[in-house]
């Protein structure tokens, strides 16, 4: 047989119960808020650049370590929001590297381009996307006539792989204009 529970104790505990769900409400506010927040000074950060941090902490006010906290925040925040690098960096690093390649004859060039047009460039390409080119170039001495493949693939062995990203980007949009050309026809 049970009790019933007295009338003062059944509206205790539904006011606890809906104050404990207004605390949770609030808590997820202000944790919203905080979140907000953060990532406000994270792209602040990342809008001034080089010293970032040092300037949006000395324009706010606190220590650097809050400014690097409120970043660390900013990351793991639900909104989705991710720190990325600013627009264009791919392709000044792309251009850079293109910058440093040896010219080539357009022949040569064009013998990449067909190459890396007809080979499938997976994800795994980026961890060895030299090693990977080089090889799939030493193999095409059948297809390439005129070619010397075996001094190509020795050439493409040379390359840093961001070199090696840059012509495979450049060659995959069939623009090979930006790769540095010798006058000679091979």
């Amino acid at each position: 047989m049970t009790s019933a529970e007295p009338a003062w104790a059944a509206e205790l505990r539904q006011k606890l119960s809906e104050n404990a769900v207004d605390r949770d409400i609030a808590e997820d506010a202000v944790s919203r808020v905080a979140d907000e927040r953060a990532i406000t000074i994270s792209k602040a950060v990342q809008d001034a650049g080089r010293g970032g941090r040092d300037q949006v902490a000395e324009a706010m006010g606190v220590s650097v370590g809050l400014v690097d906290q409120a970043i660390k925040r900013a990351r793991r925040a639900s909104n989705g929001y991710v720190p990325h690098l600013p627009a264009g960096t791919l392709d000044r690093v792309l251009a850079e590297a293109r910058a440093e390649l040896t010219p080539l004859a357009r022949q040569q060039w064009e013998a990449i381009g067909w190459l890396v047009r007809s080979t499938i460039i997976g994800q795994d390409w980026l961890n060895d996307p030299t090693t990977l080119l080089a090889g799939e170039m030493a193999d095409a001495y059948d297809s390439l006539s005129g070619i010397d493949t075996s001094t190509l693939s020795s050439t493409i062995s040379s390359w840093s792989a961001a070199q090696t990203l840059a012509v495979i980007d450049a060659c995959q949009r069939d623009d090979l204009t930006p790769l540095p050309t010798t006058g000679a026809e091979s």
